[in-house]
């Protein structure tokens, strides 16, 4: 890791956009973290801290996206030296080793988890080979992540979504996806945590229609992360009703 990652949030979302495809045109088949590492004006960490996650920044972009559970090889050339070096890297960035824990490292770190399960064969071994030690944490009840939901939602004005829970919460609060493991959906521990709101129903019909008007408004051509600006529900909304911003676009009939 050659430099501490930057906040995503505060880099300029054209800048950032440009960059991505410059860089991908110059390369074969899906961009990976490690070529815009290496060719990249911004880091991978950035980039997932923008758009949530690698791949769905490349849903975003309409770039090529690898089927899940592929790696174009990618892994495997990492030398062993080079993730560990990553590992304690980004540990040591973080003040304290038990907060690096697989969510923690996949919004910092240069390497995808799966690199580190398929060369050590877990996480906790990777950290061990780190030495850093594994995180013995018993794993949180639902009731904790409501408890969570509802302190987070006190810091938080308006419909408090999950990358606003995630922006929001303490380190020792679980990540929005553990909530919804834990409870069984992220409205329902909206609503066990007295912070549900009660909106007009986000159908994928509503979604396409916003889609058109936010497009009318846009020079270029309209990015999730930018649609998800102008109106009052998230991009994990869009996926979840529609199933990817390229099938969204394509049913609102927007470039």
């Amino acid at each position: 890791m050659t430099a501490p990652p930057e906040n995503g949030r505060h880099i300029n979302t054209n800048d950032l956009i440009e960059d991505l495809k410059g860089v991908a045109d110059t390369v074969d088949g899906a961009l990976t973290k490690r070529e815009y590492d290496e060719h990249g004006t911004y880091s991978p960490a950035a980039v997932i801290d923008r758009f949530d996650s690698w791949n769905n920044m490349k849903d975003d972009l309409g770039l090529a996206v690898s089927s899940p559970g592929r790696t174009d090889g990618e892994d495997v050339q990492i030398p062993t030296d080079d993730l560990l070096a990553d590992l304690r890297a980004v540990a040591e960035e973080a003040g304290d080793q038990h907060r690096v824990d697989k969510d923690y490292y996949e919004n910092h770190g240069t390497y995808s988890l799966s690199a580190y399960v398929d060369r050590f064969g877990s996480w906790n071994d990777a950290k061990q080979a780190a030495d850093l030690a594994p995180q013995h944490i018993p794993p949180i009840s639902a009731d904790g992540c409501v408890d969570s939901v509802s302190v987070v939602a006190e810091r938080v004005d308006g419909n408090l979504t999950c990358e606003a829970y995630d922006e929001h919460k303490r380190p020792i609060d679980p990540s929005s996806v553990t909530v919804i493991n834990r409870v069984g959906s992220w409205s329902e521990a909206k609503e066990r945590a007295g912070a549900a709101q009660s909106p007009k129903e986000i159908t994928p019909e509503v979604i396409v229609e916003d889609i058109k008007r936010v497009a009318d408004s846009v020079d270029e051509s309209l990015t999730l992360t930018e649609f998800a600006d102008h109106v009052e529900y998230s991009a994990q909304t869009v996926r979840r009703k529609l199933g990817s911003w390229t099938e969204a676009k394509d049913r609102a009939g927007v470039e």
